[in-house]
């Protein structure tokens, strides 16, 4: 008995020990430091990431309005200082006295009590507070981020004092980070930093998102990324605030401060040192071009020798007037003619008539010029001239198709009738059924498409309610506004839905070469033309299974035929069964099948679209994925008892190979974790056959330390210890 009562008080003794663990302090340096050699070799990942404490200074509070009490309920209310990627997360930048290697970025989501009391404290953070954090670094992607303890006990972020004012900003160039278009890698020592940039140039003003590019005398440049709720625009949660006005292109800057953050490629988004302002006052803009906006042509149809009227507001920002404006226009692609623009009655809008064109199918693109009394001068588009972004439209003698109003040869991935009213005919090819958008939680919204033959540019997205009963195969005429939605061409607002037929046959695949469409940029031209379009392609293997991994998965894997060239597959939009663990809900259910890293298809159709900086193909139902091959190896024959084998090589680096038996026909997983509990990989989640398996674990993308990996099947579990050395 006495035993007994011994091994209890050892066991609470042990359990209170490890209650009050107490984490060496750490400098952000300690965590941070690379030295230059190791930076200039491509290495600048975080080398320290043991569970540390550290001492540091908030540069800006969590929430928006720190007044605001946090709702643990309703994680949507709260209105986040920076934009954190998830609804519930919270990130937070924190900055010690260091000069270089002294800023660190903070994600966590709170971890709420039976009160809704976030334990974290991570929610209540206000800038100027001197704070003690307890974690370990991580890499996402390229970006160092530090993680609270949340297992399994949650360690809070504690408040030690409060500071006068949060930490000057840094001053640096913009050759400081990037001279020539190449990345200087020993900036990484700013990373996640404060600094100011002063006297640069803005282009590249983005409005969709409230982001643009900053270029210095030299032609050096460095984008503005923006991720604080007060400089962006459209962040969801920060759609509510009105204060932030996006620079003009060409307006000049007196200074520019923020966090620089260290980006990857993704689409359109390219690899870099950015700059996220974090307040209002972090830009300040001194002399600004005039604006030219609300460019109108008098008619949407425009026949043969049809003259066409444009329309567009220019307003001087920095001058008191405008001295010029001009209108440039071309007809399919020959030099350009000018001509001058008029002020009407209304002093702002002015005006200018492009001459009839008499033949037929010519297209006519167009951009407009105009200068103030400071000589300050601008275009629209901007960067106009070039061609790649100017406005089109079309001169038809016959009804308009889908192919006239997809089609842009310039590169901007806009057509001839942006904003205007069309009527348009074709097969659905995808409805609701195939595209519900219901497949977890990562997921687009339901699609309805059609197409009026399989050549290029003879796809569209149908949106809205009224064309909601449409059926694949159902041949329509269509009438709506054409618009783009996050670089998606759809018809959009319809009016009208006509069923001319039923179970017509659809258009054919287009066959392409997973080279076609690759990772290439918004508008690009040989890939845009099949967007909207049934595209195909064949002899594939997954070379990865999550292509936003591994912190974030957005139930997207890339996948590559013979080319060797990888791009993307949507998996969470279609009403298939194939999934890549997106969330935890998908591998509960026993009757799908999870894709891994080796898996092979002799072919996979669906949707070409590009949303979210990329081109990206969704699969509709489960006969869109032919000749599906596990990755998973069939070893022997079926054996007589459950076994988990040590993994071999180990330690490893960076693939391992984890074999298996199940004596009956069953359910297995195959998971593996970290130190602290948390799963990183499924390897396995399908119904088996009894038999001797071989999986490979691919930990190319984690950092080194001890792992776990489980085995699951029927009341068989076991789990095994494995080493990851780098």
């Amino acid at each position: 008995m006495k035993i007994r009562y011994l091994l209890v008080l050892l066991a609470l003794l042990s359990a209170s020990a490890f209650a009050q663990k107490v984490y060496p302090l750490k400098t952000i340096r300690d965590v941070q430091y690379r030295p230059d050699d190791s930076l200039k070799a491509g290495v600048n990942s975080a080398p320290l990431k043991d569970t540390v404490r550290i001492r540091a200074l908030a540069l800006h509070s969590t929430l928006r309005d720190p007044n605001m009490p946090f709702d643990s309920k309703n994680p949507t209310a709260n209105q986040p200082f920076i934009f954190p990627g998830s609804s519930s997360a919270f990130v937070l930048y924190v900055q010690d006295s260091s000069k270089e290697w002294g800023g660190m970025q903070i994600y966590s989501r709170p971890q709420v009590d039976a009160n809704g009391v976030d334990l974290t404290n991570i929610s209540s953070a206000d800038s100027a507070q001197y704070i003690e954090f307890t974690g370990y670094a991580t890499e996402y992607n390229t970006v160092t981020e530090f993680m609270l303890i949340q297992k399994p006990t949650p360690v809070p972020i504690n408040t030690l004092s409060q500071a006068a004012n949060r930490p000057a900003a840094i001053e640096l160039k913009i050759s400081d980070f990037t001279s020539n278009d190449v990345m200087n890698p020993l900036a990484e020592k700013y990373e996640n930093m404060y600094v100011i940039i002063r006297d640069v140039t803005v282009s590249d003003r983005n409005t969709s998102d409230g982001s643009f590019v900053i270029n210095d005398s030299k032609g050096n440049k460095m984008y503005m990324y923006a991720q604080a709720g007060y400089n962006a625009i459209g962040k969801y949660l920060f759609s509510n605030y009105k204060g932030y006005v996006l620079p003009q292109n060409g307006a000049k800057l007196n200074y520019i401060r923020g966090i620089i953050t260290d980006r990857w490629s993704s689409g359109t988004t390219p690899a870099g040192y950015y700059i996220s302002p974090l307040y209002p006052n972090d830009i300040s803009i001194g002399v600004q071009p005039p604006v030219i906006s609300g460019i109108k042509r008098n008619s949407s149809l425009v026949a043969p020798n049809q003259a066409v009227n444009i329309t567009a507001s220019i307003v001087s920002l920095s001058g008191q007037s405008i001295s010029g404006a001009k209108l440039f226009y071309r007809v399919n692609g020959s030099p350009y003619d000018s001509l001058d623009m008029t002020v009407t009655k209304d002093t702002t809008v002015f005006t200018a008539t492009i001459p009839g064109i008499a033949k037929d199918s010519a297209l006519v693109d167009f951009y407009i010029w105009a200068k103030d009394n400071l000589n300050q001068t601008a275009t629209n588009p901007g960067g106009a001239g070039v061609g790649k972004s100017n406005y089109l439209y079309m001169v038809l003698k016959r009804p308009v198709t889908i192919k006239d109003v997809q089609y842009s040869p310039l590169g901007s991935g806009y057509g001839a009738y942006q904003g205007y009213r069309v009527t348009l005919t074709g097969v659905v090819t995808a409805d609701t059924s195939d595209i519900p958008g219901n497949q977890g939680t990562y997921h687009e919204l339901q699609r309805i498409f059609m197409q009026d033959g399989n050549g290029p540019w003879s796809g569209i997205w149908l949106f809205g309610t009224k064309a909601l009963g449409v059926s694949k195969g159902d041949n329509v005429t269509v009438s709506g506004t054409i618009m783009e939605n996050y670089s998606i061409t759809r018809l959009d607002s319809i009016t009208e839905v006509t069923v001319n037929s039923s179970n017509n046959n659809i258009p054919a695949p287009v066959e392409l070469s997973t080279a076609d469409i690759a990772a290439k940029t918004d508008g690009t031209v040989d890939a845009e033309q099949y967007e909207d379009m049934l595209v195909k392609y064949k002899d594939l293997a997954v070379v990865n299974d999550n292509a936003d991994g591994p912190t974030y998965n957005d139930a997207e894997m890339l996948v590559a035929d013979n080319s060797g060239i990888a791009t993307r597959v949507k998996l969470g939009d279609g009403a298939h069964t194939y999934h890549n663990a997106w969330d935890n809900v998908v591998t509960t259910y026993p009757s799908w099948t999870q894709i891994s890293k080796g898996n092979k298809f002799s072919s996979i159709t669906g949707v070409l679209i590009f949303t979210d900086r990329n081109y990206k193909l969704i699969p509709r139902k489960n006969d869109d994925f032919q000749g599906y091959v596990s990755g998973v190896e069939t070893v022997n024959n079926q054996p007589k008892s459950y076994s988990l084998e040590q993994n071999y090589p180990n330690p490893f680096n960076p693939s391992t190979t984890i074999a298996y038996s199940i004596p009956q026909d069953g359910m297995v997983s195959l998971k593996i974790y970290n130190l602290m509990g948390q799963e990183v990989k499924t390897l396995v989640n399908q119904f088996q056959t009894g038999g001797s398996y071989k999986a490979s674990f691919d930990a190319s993308r984690l950092p080194s330390g001890i792992y776990f990996y489980q085995l699951n099947s029927g009341s068989f579990t076991s789990v095994k210890k494995m080493l990851l050395l780098k």
